[in-house]
């Protein structure tokens, strides 16, 4: 994000959240994978995985994960669908 932002691409306030973003990410993707103990880039479906996920990252419970993450998935996925 940075390389973008340095060469004009998205303005340093992107690059800065989408960092942010990316460490938030790879420290959910980790957890999923010690809960599933094995390797992983994928939320489960089955609400009680969910919840033992959003309890594992530190959350209360499963809604305030989702409050917490979709938002970023969506701010991602719509950067990178928009410039790619």
């Amino acid at each position: 994000a940075s390389a973008l932002s340095k060469h004009g691409l998205i303005e340093q306030d992107l690059s800065t959240r989408l960092t942010y973003h990316y460490w938030k990410l790879r420290h959910l993707e980790h957890r999923l994978q010690m809960v599933e103990d094995q390797q992983t880039h994928t939320f489960p479906d089955d609400d009680q995985a969910l919840e033992r996920v959003a309890y594992f990252s530190g959350y209360p419970d499963a809604a305030a994960f989702e409050q917490d993450v979709l938002p970023v998935l969506k701010e991602v996925h719509s950067v990178f669908t928009t410039m790619f």
